[in-house]
């Protein structure tokens, strides 16, 4: 049974994670120290033999619960819950730090009126800007949605790299969905429009951060990441189809071009150059509206010659997302879905951050 007022701080880690996982425990050893309120750790984990047990001696030494669970993320995080001691479940990803405010700003969350079922704080990146970043910069798709607590008081979800929830939203919106096709990423989204579907509001506080960790973020890395979240973008249109807009992406517009020129000239190297010029005009398009941050009408910053070789990159990068979503939709046999996806941010359930405003202030504000 719980105990009520305090913080648990739920950790999905698994295989390669184990120096970062520890170094986020260090983290929450010193954002406990200023926190007013009783907190746990509990890390979920599902590394090979020898990694988990350095990092269960680590937890032992240092006062963390550990856990093992499988592979997914979502299944860790409800074995996580279903061990948790507090009402207020503190999601955090392994590659993650906290600050001293962390868990001092999520604190607040039972300051708010119940009808705020979660809280969730920004997300920094932190680290090295290596060649990689400086092309993750113009990508239309990656972390873009880690400042959605800095640009909005009020959203339809929250990233679970900082997320916290209360124990009776986690409750009535149905836990992480275990059958998800995808060991993570989509979970989130899935979850959040659960709890906002539920009746539950959900508040941000930019105060409450989390540092993310930039070092082992590689090419591959992101490319994979990439596909398994446009695998998911289909999963989402399937759950909640209601969320759902028409939508041409790069790839397909390249596909579309590659055929136009095919039947107009019946040669391969017009074809490609036509293929290739519609996945070009619509990637550089995305850059600039971007699907995790609307009304966001500008570029980062003016091209200059040395940035086309990187929005180039950072256009392929973000193809990868789009090849993940259709490679999965013909795969469920949803053709239907080839010129869909969700839609993330909507006017309706995203709030625009009024300058100046408090978390506790607006929750107020808006439940009155």
């Amino acid at each position: 049974m719980p105990d009520s007022v305090g913080l648990s701080v739920i950790v999905p880690s698994h295989n390669g994670r184990e120096a970062m996982t520890m170094r986020l425990i260090d983290t929450y050893i010193d954002s406990a120290r200023y926190a007013t309120l009783p907190s746990e750790l509990v890390i979920v984990d599902s590394s090979d033999r020898d990694e988990a047990a350095d990092l269960e001696k680590y937890c032992d030494r240092h006062g963390v619960r550990y856990l093992r669970g499988p592979r997914p993320a979502g299944v860790k995080r409800n074995q996580g819950v279903a061990a948790a001691r507090y009402d207020a479940l503190l999601f955090v990803d392994s590659d993650c730090m906290l600050t001293p405010a962390s868990l001092r700003e999520h604190e607040r969350i039972f300051e708010l009126p119940e009808s705020v079922g979660a809280v969730t704080g920004a997300v920094d990146l932190h680290g090295p800007i290596t060649p990689l970043w400086k092309v993750l910069d113009w990508s239309g798709m990656y972390s873009q949605c880690f400042d959605h607590p800095r640009q909005y008081e009020q959203v339809l979800w929250g990233v679970t790299a900082n997320i916290c929830v209360r124990r009776s939203a986690f409750e009535r919106c149905g836990r992480f969905d275990e059958d998800i096709v995808t060991p993570v990423g989509g979970e989130d989204v899935d979850f959040g429009v659960r709890i906002t579907e539920s009746g539950f509001t959900i508040r941000t506080n930019p105060d409450a951060l989390v540092r993310h960790a930039r070092e082992h973020v590689t090419v591959r890395h992101v490319a994979r990441s990439m596909l398994t979240y446009g695998r998911a973008d289909t999963y989402l249109c399937q759950v909640h189809p209601e969320r759902v807009e028409t939508y041409v992406d790069p790839a397909c517009a390249g596909a579309i071009g590659l055929a136009a020129g095919a039947l107009l000239h019946r040669r391969k190297a017009p074809a490609l150059a036509w293929g290739a010029a519609a996945w070009a005009v619509t990637a550089l398009k995305r850059q600039t509206a971007q699907p995790y941050t609307p009304d966001q009408g500008e570029a980062p910053r003016v091209t200059g010659a040395a940035d086309v070789p990187r929005r180039v990159a950072a256009g392929l990068l973000d193809t990868c997302f789009d090849v993940g979503r259709l490679a999965e939709a013909i795969s469920v046999r949803r053709f239907d879905l080839l010129l869909k996806r969700f839609r993330y941010v909507d006017p309706e359930s995203f709030i625009p951050r009024r300058a100046g405003s408090s978390t506790t202030q607006v929750a107020s504000d808006a439940d009155r």
